[in-house]
């Protein structure tokens, strides 16, 4: 069976999109630090990337803001406070690839 048939969709490290990885799939680094693999249309379009990346951290928050009544209230606030902080970190590097006109290759 070709390769093709096993191929499993993986999510953008930054749009949270999922997509079918090709041969050459990209992994996106931030400070020399792994941030995860990104989507060709991310890849393609750093500002559309960042725009992705905003709304990803505004749906992790949101998220952790629907799961006060799912969880302990300890729970909760140990889930918002990571939302949060993935969130800014999030937005933070959207700030950075939004400047790019193309990526810097590796």
């Amino acid at each position: 069976m070709p390769a093709a048939e096993y191929a499993q969709e993986i999510v953008c490290a930054l749009c949270w999109q999922p997509f079918l990885p090709t041969p050459r799939v990209e992994l996106l680094y931030a400070d020399n630090c792994p941030v995860g693999v990104i989507c060709p249309t991310c890849f393609n379009n750093p500002r559309q990337a960042a725009d992705g990346a905003r709304k990803h951290a505004a749906e992790l928050v949101a998220l952790a803001k629907q799961a006060r009544d799912s969880v302990s209230r300890v729970g909760w606030l140990t889930m918002l406070q990571i939302a949060q902080t993935r969130a800014g970190y999030l937005q933070k590097l959207a700030d950075r690839i939004e400047k790019l006109d193309a990526w810097q290759m590796k």
